[in-house]
């Protein structure tokens, strides 16, 4: 404190000295001490201002402090008291207990009270559901069939949520009429669906209520399935994929499952167009009448498309395993390019002898028939060797040993056509079987062939 109050002597001085260093400014002494007068009272008011305000502040901590130990005190003997209580009324706590059961037994009896109503009604709303699926009210009957079925499933969930499995069995007996509603409902839209080519084009409208439905119960599995807590009897139902196997059946049944009528004579080709005309007719059913009754998701036009593929490979299949004669081989691969839209080369009306294109079209046959099947592949490999050795053997001889100068005899058949046309190509010809032994041909067949080419091609 003495040092500094040297420094600020030494400083007042030396300020001192240079305002007053001449005589003339000693006059405006009285004036300077006046205002450092007046600004050191201003110091120390600030001063005593800021000390004040920071003394009360602290008091009023300190009341603080005072008052939130007083507190503090309270709460801890409140808590002892509550211990205190709370320990003397432990014995207390069983019957706390039981008004809890009672409580929740009551909840529970509340419940079955509002629903007792609907529950005693079951039965009549049985018959009335069972009427209107006999008048074929399909849609009213099954909102009250899906009314009952969650009145049901809240059941069941109840007690399976409380572990009560004896008593479910006593609920599925009650409700037991459902099953028979459900059949009866199920059996009206099968037969609906089986019968959905026809009603999309008199009257769809039971067609789109079995639609109708069936969605119905897809949301109802998939919401089931979600929650994954609780899986009623009889679910997922799965209608929707019901649907697809009965309508695949009704298109395919009656038709490729029955024998064809003829398999070798004109009764194949009647048989043939027969399905080609029904296929095309049902296809444009389904595209024309049939999309707009259906939700897109169903795609049923591909569903249809894919179905009468398939069933349409099975039945050829049938039919190649009767022992088809060589017309009936080449009407069914005829059939064949022209509903797959593939055709042999086009020939001109003359100058077809000595072309290699009958063996490109035999070739392409061939491809043909590898697509349908392996048997009538196998079965066109065979037959054209047979009647190219057959060919063969009648013009190796001693008055046909230069087929380019000797007119060649009639020869049966489109293969024997077929081996005549090109007999102007032997190197083409040797390559052709070449390539039928390698696919799969008989091979003493293709000895016995190759053995007879060269006599037939020296002039």
């Amino acid at each position: 404190a003495e040092k500094a109050e040297k420094l600020a002597r030494g400083a007042a001085l030396k300020w001192a000295s240079g305002v007053f260093y001449r005589p003339e400014k000693l006059e405006g002494l009285g004036h300077y001490r006046r205002r450092e007068t007046q600004r050191n009272s201003s110091i120390q008011s600030r001063l005593k201002s800021t000390v004040q305000s920071y003394l009360e502040g602290v008091s009023a901590g300190l009341e603080q402090l005072r008052s939130a130990a007083q507190e503090v005190q309270s709460v801890c003997q409140e808590l002892g008291t509550a211990r205190w209580a709370l320990l003397d009324s432990a014995e207390h706590l069983q019957g706390l207990q039981q008004m809890r059961e009672l409580m929740e037994e009551h909840v529970q009896l509340a419940s079955v009270v509002q629903v007792l109503p609907q529950i005693f009604s079951v039965h009549e709303v049985f018959s009335h559901t069972l009427q209107l699926l006999h008048g074929q009210h399909l849609l009213e009957a099954h909102v009250e069939l899906m009314m009952v079925e969650q009145l049901r499933d809240d059941i069941l969930s109840q007690l399976h949520l409380r572990g009560l499995s004896s008593a479910q069995t006593a609920v599925l007996s009650y409700f037991s009429g459902l099953q028979e509603l459900n059949e009866s409902l199920a059996k009206q839209l099968w037969d609906i669906v089986g019968s959905s080519l026809r009603l999309v084009r008199e009257d769809p409208v039971l067609f789109v209520t079995a639609v109708r439905i069936i969605e119905r119960e897809e949301k109802i599995d998939d919401a089931l399935l979600l929650e994954a807590t609780f899986l009623p009897p009889g679910r997922p139902k799965g209608w929707r994929q019901k649907f697809y196997q009965v309508l695949q059946d009704s298109m395919t049944g009656a038709r490729f499952r029955a024998p064809c009528p003829d398999a070798e004579g004109p009764g194949l080709a009647r048989h043939l167009a027969a399905l080609q005309k029904d296929i095309v007719s049902e296809l444009r059913v389904v595209k024309d009448l049939m999309v707009q009754c259906v939700p897109a998701h169903y795609n049923i036009l591909s569903v249809c498309t894919a179905t009468f593929h398939q069933a349409l490979t099975s039945h050829l299949q049938e039919i190649l395993r009767e022992d088809l004669d060589k017309q009936g081989l080449f009407l069914l691969l005829e059939w064949a390019l022209r509903v797959y839209h593939r055709s042999a080369p086009t020939l001109a009306p003359t100058n077809h002898l000595h072309s290699p294109l009958p063996l490109q079209m035999l070739n392409e046959n061939i491809q043909v028939a590898s697509l349908i099947t392996d048997s009538l592949q196998q079965k066109i490999y065979n037959m054209a060797l047979e009647e190219l050795e057959a060919f063969l053997g009648r013009s190796v001889s001693p008055s046909h040993l230069c087929p380019s100068s000797q007119t060649l005899g009639p020869q049966p058949g489109i293969l024997g056509w077929c081996w005549r046309s090109a007999v102007g190509h032997p190197v083409l010809i040797h390559r052709r079987l070449s390539s039928l032994s390698a696919q799969g041909a008989a091979g003493s067949a293709f000895g016995g062939i190759s053995s007879q080419l060269p006599q037939m091609f020296v002039c």
